[in-house]
């Protein structure tokens, strides 16, 4: 897939990069501020820009926050912020995510502000965050600063999770977490112990990791397929059909392996381009995961969720679990007019998504010679504030609507089902004369993105120069 030539800099880059081959690897969060009023945890989303998996570590946090990962600080993960110490009063703070192995770092701004009202009773964990990596039980203790008997609940844990209370859900006690269900792969589940007629909850994270005693090793911790679309290369982020993951072993004895379709449901998934499972196959030759043309032609508009498990010929209680989504008929991406001339147009932008257009996360768009993001007309639309950015004439951070080829304004954005259309009016600068590319790129929030298309041309003339008037004799 061609990449856009951008320097990885500062600013809301990270935001934009749609596309994989930057020379850094970034880390993207779901939000660039966090406001704490309560005891009550916040949570932030962490992605990497080029990683299915990247570890990281949180510098710089002062000492009245607390923060706790629910995937031990690798991304895909979550962190819960919550206030630690709130005698400061009013506290401001900026906490730094540091990518392991360098590249861009994501800052965080972090703000107290205490409210006043009577004192509110708080449940008191005796851990924050509970890892099961095996069926056995995992316990917390659960407790109030003050006084003794307090009757809680608990939000109502996801299928893969049980949950039991040693004194019925009164303080002082001991839950008990346990795995139910190891097909969920790797699972996050985030609680909150509600105090009877208290309004401060206490975040507690558990998760499971089936992978985690596996003597395999994947390049791609979750792929995407989908249909129609062309076939891949190296399973990663992007709208293939069909794509290689590398296997390894962490033990010199395993050198082969067997994989498996383990539900009916799932048919449609191809492995090496077998129908239910192969077996005996060289680690070093890979996985290939394709979709299967003979199930999903007949498969509704929608996205779809399956697994491979991979495992040990000799022992199949040593295994590797792969989930796999499919998107039927992701669409095409389209923009009108596709061809012109002119200082200024309204372009209309449609971007489908086959789960629905909610799924997108950021649509790109690039006017210019070549695919090159600097000293172009590089605009953005972020749907999670629904603004509409464009990257400054070295491609390192955003302007307030111009820069010095061109000048965008957001006209409208909606959403219809499976199609998202944004409207934006873009005006020329004289110095952009010439022909030009329009492409597009569009990203969901699972970081599958479309790859840049070019969709059309579009000469930028000069704005006409008014002629004065002739003076009549």
């Amino acid at each position: 897939m061609p990449t856009v030539k951008v320097p990885a800099g500062a600013g809301l880059l990270s935001i934009l990069s749609v596309v994989t081959g930057f020379a850094q690897i970034s880390l993207n969060v779901s939000a660039q501020a966090v406001l704490l009023n309560s005891t009550e945890a916040r949570t932030v989303k962490v992605s990497a820009s080029k990683s299915d998996r990247l570890a990281y570590t949180v510098a710089e946090k002062p000492s009245w926050l607390s923060v706790t990962s629910s995937n031990n600080y690798t991304a895909p993960d979550t962190l819960y912020f919550q206030i630690a110490n709130s005698n400061c009063g009013d506290c401001t703070g900026s906490v730094k995510l540091l990518p392991e192995g360098g590249g861009e770092a994501a800052s965080i701004m972090v703000r107290y502000s205490p409210t006043s009202g009577p004192a509110q009773t708080r449940l008191i964990v005796s851990t924050a965050s509970v890892n099961l990596s095996n069926t056995q039980a995992r316990q917390v203790a659960v407790s109030v600063a003050t006084g003794n008997a307090v009757e809680y609940t608990v939000t109502k844990p996801p299928e893969w999770l049980a949950m039991t209370s040693a004194n019925r859900f009164t303080t002082p006690d001991t839950l008990y977490f346990q795995l139910v269900s190891s097909n969920c792969g790797a699972c996050t589940a985030a609680l909150t112990l509600l105090p009877a007629a208290g309004r401060i909850g206490t975040p507690l994270v558990v998760t499971y990791d089936v992978n985690r005693g596996s003597s395999y090793q994947a390049t791609a911790s979750h792929v995407t397929l989908s249909w129609p679309a062309a076939i891949g290369q190296a399973c990663g982020t992007g709208f293939v059909s069909g794509c290689n993951i590398g296997i390894s072993s962490t033990s010199t004895a395993v050198n082969t392996y067997n994989a498996k379709i383990t539900r009916s449901e799932d048919a449609w998934i191809l492995i090496d381009n077998m129908a239910g499972s192969v077996t005996d196959v060289p680690v070093a030759n890979g996985l290939y995961l394709s979709a299967n043309p003979a199930v999903v032609n007949s498969m509704a508009t929608g996205a779809y969720s399956g697994q491979v498990v991979v495992y040990n010929p000799a022992n199949q209680s040593d295994l590797f679990v792969i989930p796999v989504s499919l998107l039927v008929n992701p669409g095409s991406i389209s923009i009108s007019p596709a061809s012109g001339a002119g200082s200024s147009q309204t372009f209309t932008l449609a971007v489908p998504h086959p789960g629905g257009w909610h799924n997108l996360s950021v649509v790109n768009m690039l006017i210019a010679s070549t695919l090159d993001g600097q000293h172009a007309c590089y605009a953005a639309y972020e749907l999670v504030t629904g603004s509409l950015l464009l990257l400054d004439d070295q491609g390192k951070d955003y302007q307030a609507g111009s820069n010095s080829q061109c000048g965008v304004r957001l006209l409208s954005a909606k959403g219809d089902g499976n199609v998202l259309t944004i409207e934006v009016n873009v005006s020329f600068r004289a110095g952009f004369a010439g022909k030009k590319n329009l492409y597009l790129a569009s990203r969901d929030h699972d970081q599958n993105n479309s790859g840049w298309q070019i969709l059309g041309t579009w000469e930028v003339r000069p704005p006409a120069v008014a002629v004065p008037p002739r003076k009549k004799k």
